[in-house]
């Protein structure tokens, strides 16, 4: 009955008229990296009740991960990410699913700071942060 209803509606020209409109947000892709962590790409996850915080390098693909006991707070992300800056340099730019610990003004800061531009992928395509979904992906099948 369902598909009755939607084939209805598609067919009805004065329907068709007066629908809302949504304008889908444009996919953002990224030009590629020209060096090892000039671009990373960031992702929460859990798995089997045990949370994690993937980074993947957006030139190589290496992923970086970190378990947590719980759901990270920004303090804790921010924590990580000055370890990879120490590890492997500043990155320019970092992207992520826009998450409250990404989008907290204590993230914020830390981006400025560092004079990193801090990217959220498109609502509507996960796959603009393809390299972290990726990786989390892969994660859980080890």
């Amino acid at each position: 009955m369902g598909n009755e209803i939607a084939q209805m509606v598609e067919s009805c020209e004065e329907c068709q008229r007066y629908r809302p409109q949504q304008q889908q947000e444009p996919l953002q892709s990224d030009p590629p990296a020209s060096r090892p962590f000039e671009s990373v790409s960031a992702d929460l996850f859990e798995y089997r009740g045990r949370h994690f915080l993937v980074i993947v390098d957006r030139y190589s693909g290496w992923p970086i991960v970190h378990h947590h006991d719980k759901v990270p707070k920004a303090a804790q992300v921010i924590k990580v990410f000055k370890t990879i800056i120490r590890d492997h340099g500043i990155p320019n730019k970092i992207r992520s699913d826009g998450g409250r610990q990404f989008a907290s003004r204590e993230f914020q800061d830390f981006c400025q700071d560092y004079d990193i531009v801090s990217v959220a992928s498109s609502a509507h395509y996960p796959q603009s942060n393809g390299h972290a979904e990726a990786a989390v992906k892969a994660m859980k099948l080890l």
